[in-house]
């Protein structure tokens, strides 16, 4: 296969995972009538999410866009940050982590939607009001008066994957403006093309964001998961074999070019 046949391949691979992961934990949620159970509704909520970021970041790279798709998929790896933070924590902590993400997702809704009723005057009372709901979800029924703890803070608690730290890191750097003056120059200090950020770090980026996030569901749901190897078989049987050929033909085409 060539290159776009094996982006092509790993696209359907992660979005067919996310769509089996959603069915487990659907089927989960009626089979024990949980219809609100917040360890189930949260995952459902970002991987539902996830797939449009991930298909987009798939579409990127299709495009050859590789820096594009990894600032989108740095949305999936934060919220799997967000779930092994809830996980990792102290059994009783969990609810309340819990509870935190959801306010933060309500504090969020209020803010985006105050800024909508900007753009949108006609519609300023209607999207006003809303946000006025969202805010007094927040506060009054759940009870949160302050906001989510930062970002890095609950890295710290995670106690997270070397490998998703990694990526976490990757997806700041490659998304700030600094890297995308540094890449304008060689070695030697003259003009260039170089990039940090290729199509083979793109596809891995991606494939990667959506395979911690399916582990952090599983984790935070604590449905049973079937194949003891999986998820990891699917990583290694999959993905790998596929990456490694992406891979291959980047460092072809860049010897090719240097010679």
């Amino acid at each position: 296969m060539n290159n776009q046949e094996n982006i092509s391949a790993l696209k359907a691979l992660t979005c067919e995972l996310v769509n089996k992961t959603l069915q487990e934990i659907r089927t989960h949620r009626e089979e024990h009538s949980l219809t609100d159970e917040p360890r189930l509704v949260i995952p459902e909520y970002l991987l539902v999410e996830a797939l449009e970021y991930l298909s987009g970041a798939w579409d990127l790279i299709l495009s050859g866009r590789p820096k594009a798709a990894v600032a989108l998929s740095r949305w999936v790896v934060e919220a799997s940050i967000n779930l092994y933070w809830v996980v990792k924590g102290m059994p009783e902590d969990a609810d309340d982590r819990l509870k935190a993400l959801v306010g933060e997702a309500l504090r969020n809704e209020a803010s985006l939607l105050k800024g909508l009723s900007k753009i949108w005057p006609e519609k300023a009372n209607v999207l006003s009001e809303i946000a006025g709901r969202a805010s007094e979800v927040r506060t009054q029924n759940l009870d949160i008066e302050t906001n989510l703890q930062g970002l890095e803070n609950r890295i710290k608690e995670a106690d997270m994957p070397p490998s998703l730290y990694s990526v976490y890191r990757i997806c700041c750097a490659a998304a700030h403006p600094a890297v995308k003056v540094w890449e304008k120059f060689q070695e030697d200090g003259s003009n260039g093309p170089g990039s940090l950020i290729d199509t083979y770090t793109a596809c891995w980026m991606a494939a990667q964001s959506i395979f911690h996030l399916v582990i952090g569901s599983y984790m935070l749901t604590k449905i049973e998961i079937r194949d003891d190897e999986f998820p990891q078989k699917w990583w290694t049987d999959k993905v790998e074999p596929l990456l490694d050929q992406i891979k291959r033909t980047s460092l072809g085409s860049v010897n090719t070019s240097e010679q």
